[in-house]
């Protein structure tokens, strides 16, 4: 069913319950647009798109509702400045939440486009992961994607809530960084031997570039590729708790890699030089054994969602002045055991945390959060069984070898999983002054790695700040000056030079995009 009949059934549903009370009927129509221009940190990336582009994101939206039946239909614009293409280039046009919502005394459903918001902690909700995520506006800050989805809420009593969510089709994430960049092209590559050290015959070889046939297959457009959930809620006085489970697909790639064993030979150079250094018959038994060295090379990689359990726990109270809550998710992946390097190992993840207000209004707020990540199962050992992260010469040929060689490279760093542990801690600060009119923040998150592969570098900390100031001179305007920094820093073994952008964390990705940005923000509404 298409949007524009969505919309048609909910005016003539709404309008048929209203015959007999045509005041009845609520209707507002509302927009917030937000201007962005950014300055990039580091000058030698200028204007990327469409992170750090100068940009506009307009949405707009409409609400009909009266006591039993709610539609709502909101639709985003986003504009970029480029530097290439046509006017249809700049222009993205999206669909946002589009639902129907009917509200019975204990029975809800809702049927379209949703966002859901699972958990009970501040920004990083472990438990939260029905819908994807769009990284692409800040790469610091995520939007939800709204999921088609059929919703159904039942509350048995005041103190009880059953949710169950049927998503036909889930789509993955909208990311800011490129999977195929960063598997490297040599696993692709065969080799020719081009010189040879005749004192200890160690052949000198040269990469032959291949082309670098990797596939992207998201999940079939099937009713296999369901997504299904459902949360159970209590609600008191003293205290709030759920407990969750999501039958998903990982929004990260798993490889499956085909191989190819192949002869690399050695170039018509190389031969005439042993020939010309060495009697014929050496040279004849030199030239057919390293022409008989087989290696093998990456052939296909074909980049698969997978099947994933999430089972989610979270809990809510005050005491006091302060607001406390803990919530965790286990993701239960399809790996066998801690030898299966073709799937990434199984992840708990947990957040406790804090929040309180103070000054003479309560105007300020204090969020304080302990964020903690751990993969039992994950390899940390690669720089230390393959010497400079390459594979024993002497068994290239091995194909069981090379199959598990490439998984261990490839499987965890492709899912973002770099340690055990990681062990984090976020603030999330908001002052107000003048009546709420000028309000400084602060956000800022680091994270420490424990058990990871040493040989290959060491790691310092993973850390994103954003600091801001909004000034607004009236409620529906704002004027946002901030800046979004990320760092990874490490230092590779054997280098002194420490670099901050760790490409094998999401927050070393975001590190070319730092920027301080101006942002203006418009929001308006008519009706009720």
């Amino acid at each position: 069913m298409s949007i524009k009949n969505i919309f048609f059934l909910a005016v003539v549903l709404i309008a048929g319950q209203s015959v007999k009370a045509q005041n009845s009927i609520k209707f507002s129509f509302s927009g917030k647009h937000d201007f962005y221009y950014h300055f990039p940190v580091n000058n030698l990336n200028g204007f990327e798109y469409p992170i750090t582009a100068p940009k506009n994101i307009n949405l707009f939206g409409i609400k009909l509702s009266n006591k039993h039946l709610k539609f709502v239909s909101r639709w985003q614009i986003r504009n970029f400045a480029l530097n290439y293409g046509q006017q249809k280039d700049r222009i993205l046009f999206l669909a946002r939440e589009n639902y129907v919502k009917y509200k019975g005394d204990k029975l809800n459903f809702t049927f379209g486009l949703q966002n859901f918001s699972w958990g009970m902690a501040d920004r990083i909700n472990p438990t939260d992961m029905l819908n994807p995520r769009d990284y692409t506006i800040t790469a610091f800050e995520t939007e939800k994607i709204p999921v088609f989805a059929t919703t159904v809420n039942y509350y048995p009593n005041d103190n009880w809530k059953l949710q169950g969510v049927y998503i036909p089709y889930k789509q993955s994430d909208d990311i800011f960084w490129n999977n195929r960049k960063y598997i490297p092209d040599e696993f692709f590559a065969k080799y020719k031997i081009y010189d040879l050290d005749f004192s200890t015959l160690l052949p000198k070889i040269t990469f032959v570039e291949q082309e670098k046939n990797i596939i992207e297959r998201n999940p079939e457009f099937s009713l296999e590729s369901a997504v299904a959930g459902g949360k159970i809620n209590y609600f008191s006085s003293s205290i709030d708790l759920s407990l969750s489970y999501i039958y998903d697909f990982d929004p990260y790639y798993s490889p499956k890699i085909t191989t190819e064993k192949y002869y690399p030979g050695i170039t018509p150079e190389l031969q005439t030089k042993i020939y010309q250094s060495l009697p014929a018959n050496d040279a004849d038994n030199l030239v057919n054994h390293l022409n008989n060295i087989q290696s093998t090379h990456i052939a296909k990689i074909e980049l698969q969602r997978k099947r994933i359990h999430r089972i989610g726990a979270s809990a809510k109270t005050i005491i006091g002045k302060f607001g406390l809550w803990a919530e965790a998710a286990y993701s239960i992946t399809e790996q066998n055991d801690k030898n299966d390097y073709k799937n990434r190992g199984n992840e708990f993840f947990y957040v406790v945390g804090t929040d309180f207000t103070f000054g003479a209004n309560e105007q300020h707020y204090v969020n304080l959060q302990y964020v903690g990540k751990c993969v039992p199962n994950y390899y940390h050992r690669f720089f230390s069984d393959y010497e400079n992260g390459l594979p024993d010469v002497s068994r290239q040929s091995d194909v069981d070898y090379m199959q598990t060689y490439y998984y261990r490279a490839l499987t965890q760093p492709l899912g973002l999983q770099n340690a055990v542990y990681l062990h984090g801690f976020s603030t999330n600060i908001k002052l107000s002054f003048y009546d709420g009119k000028l309000k400084p923040s602060f956000l800022s998150y680091v994270q420490i790695p424990h058990q990871y592969d040493k040989a290959e570098k060491k790691r310092y900390a993973d850390m994103v700040f954003m600091p801001s100031v909004d000034y607004s001179p009236g409620n529906a305007l704002h004027f946002i000056i901030g800046a979004y920094l990320a760092y990874a820093p490490y230092k590779n073994t054997g280098e002194e030079k420490i670099k901050y952008d760790d490409t094998s964390t999401m927050l070393g990705l975001a590190n070319r995009y730092n920027n301080v940005y101006l942002k203006i923000t418009y929001s308006w509404k008519y009706g009720k």
